[in-house]
């Protein structure tokens, strides 16, 4: 078991016992190895959990006993990326055809996030450890968040979506009611005819066939999001994050990767996360509060799209027919 798997494993111990209860995420950042860093919103939470995290150090195995030391300190809550239609011009922000980057809605409302990639058929599966397996597949498809376009599972499939200027509904979704599914994943489907450039993402171009796990040592990562545009960053670690879930429930989020500061904004959640070479990476999902003034770090945090997602071989299989760039599908 390598250190990075020996901490994601050390995330589910911690996550389960009561420090799991108060502390905001576990961090393992490849430049500090052999530390986990847990989070706490305030110095109370952190000086209620130091009785638990010591009895965890006692009870549980070698993963966290010989193996990490744990610093313990306050940092930001972690929210889903989402941003308000007041914040940009989001109808400015739409064109047509619809291509990854732009913006992504359910109708009528007022959050938004991003479009990840508009494809001729893509199909997602995935398992939990309890055997429960879930599918979200469609054609003329284009791949966000849950909580942007299904709105935490409380959105009914068929919902009606803005993605573009073209008609689209909410195709399926992974269930974030399950705890076991480490996914924000959700698929809308485009219902307009020439709606959509298959397998691109404006202002980046086309991506890869390749879809992976980032390097562990971290790797130079890209993405276009609605709100902020291209920008560009590195993986700096994985982590385990407390956030909204089922009907905005707390839950935990396990083997997400992080990036580093500035990589994303509310709004960008769902952007697809690239390479240099536009290997397919993973999905944006989450950003540090921005508003919470002591700890402006704004650290961005997605799922991969890889195999690898948590602990071991635990991610999603994903096959994807991009469809013609150059052709607007019909």
């Amino acid at each position: 078991m390598t250190e990075e798997q020996a901490a994601l494993k050390a995330f589910e111990m911690l996550s389960q016992q009561s420090v799991g209860q108060i502390a905001t995420s576990f961090h393992y950042d490849y430049d500090k190895p052999g530390v986990i860093t847990i989070l706490f919103l305030s110095a109370q939470e952190l000086d209620s959990a130091k009785g638990s995290v010591a009895n965890s150090i006692e009870i549980d195995d070698i993963a966290i006993r010989h193996r990490f030391e744990l610093v313990l300190r306050t940092g930001p809550r972690i929210d889903p990326a989402l941003g308000r239609l007041d914040e940009i011009d989001a109808e400015a922000a739409m064109s047509f055809p619809t291509e990854g980057g732009d913006v992504a809605r359910i109708e009528g409302s007022n959050f938004f996030g991003t479009v990840g990639i508009a494809v001729s058929r893509i199909r997602l599966e995935a398992a939990t450890r309890a055997g429960t397996r879930y599918v979200c597949e469609g054609d003329r498809a284009f791949l966000s968040n849950n909580h942007v376009i299904a709105d935490y599972d409380r959105a009914a499939i068929g919902t009606a979506l803005r993605a573009g200027t073209g008609t689209s509904i909410l195709g399926s979704f992974f269930p974030m009611r399950d705890i076991l599914l480490h996914f924000d994943f959700a698929l809308g489907i485009n219902l307009s005819q020439g709606s959509f450039i298959g397998g691109t993402i404006r202002g980046l171009g086309s991506v890869s066939q390749v879809i992976r796990n980032p390097a562990a040592n971290g790797e130079s990562i890209r993405k276009v999001g609605a709100r902020t545009g291209l920008s560009s960053g590195r993986t700096v670690g994985r982590t385990s994050i407390r956030s909204s879930g089922y009907q905005e429930q707390q839950r935990w989020f396990n083997g997400v990767y992080k990036t580093t500061q500035g990589f994303g904004r509310g709004g960008d959640s769902g952007s697809i996360v690239v390479s240099d070479s536009m290997d397919i990476l993973g999905l944006y999902s989450w950003s540090d509060r921005e508003e919470e003034a002591p700890f402006p770090t704004n650290f961005g945090y997605f799922f991969t799209l890889g195999p690898d997602q948590y602990p071991i071989g635990d991610g999603p299989s994903v096959a994807i027919e991009y469809g013609s760039p150059s052709d607007k599908s019909t």
